[in-house]
């Protein structure tokens, strides 16, 4: 909110101009390097919500779970195995993930695993087929099935879609800082 809301716009604003503005230019990777680290340092310096109400334990679970599910996306979706891995109950895990995020591991593990399906479409020109074998799913079916619940379209209407502009403006219009809050708040 406030201050932070407005940093973190203009860092996102500014990343997507310079790489609209600066797409064909070689040196705008490096631009575009630091504009990020710039913009995750500062989303990291934000306030947590619930101001730490998060107990530090589930905090540790939840993070040594993003670091399996990190190695192991592309091996398994299923809460159970890295349950075992960790050496915990999917209960503990379903708990932590619900702490810190407000979505259970299962949710937490599709996520991920969405992420790089749609990096991977985005990306390369492999094809569906291969990108769903590549994350552990045999059958594509099963991948597209998977995908079109996750992020709400087909591989390959996502695909499709991948050199069409952002039809959303990325940074919304905000009222001068002197002009009165709607609704008599201050």
């Amino acid at each position: 909110a406030g201050e932070d809301e407005d940093a973190v716009i203009s860092e996102v604003s500014q990343l997507a101009v310079d790489a609209d503005r600066h797409a064909l230019v070689p040196a705008a990777a490096a631009l575009l390097r630091h504009q990020l680290a710039v913009l995750l340092l500062r989303l990291s310096l934000l306030p947590h919500p619930g101001n730490g109400a998060t107990p530090r334990a589930e905090t540790e679970t939840f993070r040594r779970l993003c670091r399996e599910v990190e190695r192991g996306y592309r091996h398994t979706r299923r809460v159970e195995d890295y349950a075992a891995r960790l050496g915990c109950s999917v209960r503990t895990l379903t708990r932590a993930c619900l702490a810190v995020t407000g979505r259970s591991a299962k949710q937490v593990i599709d996520e991920r695993v969405a992420l790089q399906a749609c990096r991977l479409l985005a990306a390369t020109d492999e094809s569906i087929a291969a990108i769903g074998r590549e994350l552990g799913f045999p059958e594509p079916t099963n991948f597209g099935r998977f995908f079109t619940r996750e992020v709400g379209v087909s591989p390959g209407t996502f695909r499709a879609e991948r050199e069409r502009p952002l039809p959303v403006r990325l940074v919304r219009p905000r009222p001068p800082a002197d002009s009165p809050v709607p609704g008599g708040q201050a």
